[in-house]
């Protein structure tokens, strides 16, 4: 019998797929894990953290959803990561380092298709490092949160950032958070 030939042709990954792998990377070199959400969530979940008027409260609704809990598409990573969060700490898996790299689902005004940007999002909580007789129990703060992305820019080569708790996100703590 006579094999057919064929040639394999694969193409270097372009220049949003380089970034995304460089940023997954970094993630998992800090020590966080990644997850994967469903793109879908509860109606009230974005309202839940944002006020009446902000743009990210307008989700684009299914016309048929899975379940009621499923039925628009997210337009923000972090609802699904809190119930992450969640769901861990009522296992009693207290200490996680979590990030998410997807798209999120805006409405395009006078579009039919929504826009799809990929954001990036992490979370934090529990000890710095596991319990040992060496080291002492010392929770994690925003300064380890900061340490990652301003490493994650410092690879990126972004400069010029500044950090500011003037008008911060409507569902962070006042006075003790910063963007």
């Amino acid at each position: 019998a006579t094999m057919p030939l064929a040639s394999v042709v694969s193409e270097s990954l372009g220049q949003h797929q380089s970034l995304q792998k460089l940023v997954r990377n970094h993630f998992v070199a800090s020590g966080m894990n990644e997850v994967v959400n469903f793109s879908f969530i509860s109606a009230d979940a974005t309202a839940r953290l944002l006020e009446k008027d902000d743009p990210r409260c307008n989700s684009i609704k299914l016309c048929n959803p899975i379940a009621a809990e499923l039925a628009v598409m997210r337009t923000s990573l972090l609802p699904g990561l809190l119930e992450t969060v969640s769901r861990n700490l009522s296992f009693r898996n207290l200490d996680l380092r979590l990030f998410e790299m997807r798209r999120i689902y805006q409405v395009a005004d006078g579009e039919e298709m929504p826009e799809e940007p990929i954001f990036c999002a992490g979370l934090l909580c529990g000890l710095r490092q596991p319990e040992s007789w060496c080291h002492q129990p010392d929770k994690v703060d925003f300064f380890d949160a900061k340490a990652i992305v301003e490493s994650l820019l410092d690879l990126l080569q972004i400069t010029d950032v500044r950090w500011s708790a003037d008008n911060p996100e409507p569902f962070y703590h006042p006075g003790k958070c910063c963007w």
